[in-house]
Order: C-alpha cells, then structure tokens, then sequence
C-alpha cells in the first residue's frame, strides 16, 4: 500500500472506533449496573465508550464533510503537502463543529436580549467541543501514524513517494 492511499484510508479511523464504540456500548447497557465491576477504571471506560458512541450526533456530519474534502483534495497532491494538511484536520474539524454549533443555536436565540446569549452559549460549546475535537483528534493522528510505523516495519507500506530528506508520517 502507499503512502498517500494509508492517508485516506486513515479518514475512516473516527467511524471504525465508533462502530466499536457503538457495539461496546450497546454490549455494556445489556448488563445491569449491578453486574458490572465497581470499578474507577471500569466507569471512565464506560463513560468515554457512552461519550464517543453518542457524541457521533455532534461530530459526524462535520468529520464526514471534513473527510470527504480532504480525500477529494488529496488526490492530486504530493504527499508531503497532504501529510502537512491532514495533521492539520483537528483544527478544521474544531472550526465546521463552530460552524454546526452556531447553526443549532442561532434559531432558538431570542433576539430581543440583542444576541448575547447565543455568543456566550456559543463561546461556551465552541471551547468545550473544540478543546476535545483537538485533543482528540491529535490522539487519532498519534494512533494512525503509530500504525504506519507498524505497517512498514512489516514492509506493507511503500513510501518510496519520500525523498531521503522528506519526513514520513510519525517520525518527527
């Protein structure tokens, strides 16, 4: 596999840890809390499994429209100019959820108080949703560039698109 087709497919790892997510959680409410381990560990696991399986319903239609621009962008360009975008992509996911949180706001604001409750609920989610999506995000790009490391060490990927001097992705 080559370089620049990992990239793309590396688009689809959000929706691969959300069905996992989603499978988890649905395996997890089948039980009763009673039967479940009371366990610090075990509640943090079941809160972030509940948290991403349903937090699709912010994030996916901007990671979607975000996704398929970047496969769309990337088709004609260098590799290395890709790699440079593609780690950017937290910070373009956390401006279209702005974008999307805004929309959801803006029909409900009463007008008649001049909009500030709408900028400071905006303020309010942008911040909180954005520092996740860029924590999260960057986690995502450390696990996917983690397994192309994997991957060529097991001689599966080709990156002979890279020059001697080029970076590879998760080499700094």
């Amino acid at each position: 596999m080559k370089t620049k087709t990992y990239l793309q497919l590396s688009l689809l790892t959000p929706y691969i840890y959300w069905v996992f997510s989603a499978a988890i959680a649905f395996i997890w409410n089948t039980y009763s809390n009673n039967e479940l381990p009371d366990n610090s560990i075990v509640n943090f696991f079941s809160y972030a499994v509940f948290f991403y399986a349903f937090g699709i319903t912010i994030w996916g239609i901007p990671y979607t429209i975000l996704a398929i621009g970047l496969w769309i962008w990337s088709r004609g360009k260098e590799v290395q100019k890709a790699i440079r975008i593609f780690a950017l992509s937290p910070l373009f996911l956390t401006l279209l959820i702005a974008i999307e949180v805004l929309a959801l706001a803006f029909p409900r604001e009463d007008f008649s108080s001049g909009g500030t409750g709408l900028l400071a609920s905006f303020g309010s989610s942008v911040l909180g949703l954005g520092m996740f999506s860029v924590v999260y995000g960057y986690l995502i790009i450390g696990i996917t560039a983690g397994i192309y490391r994997i991957l060529k060490r097991f001689d599966l990927i080709d990156d002979a698109e890279f020059s001697d001097s080029s970076p590879t992705p998760g080499t700094t």
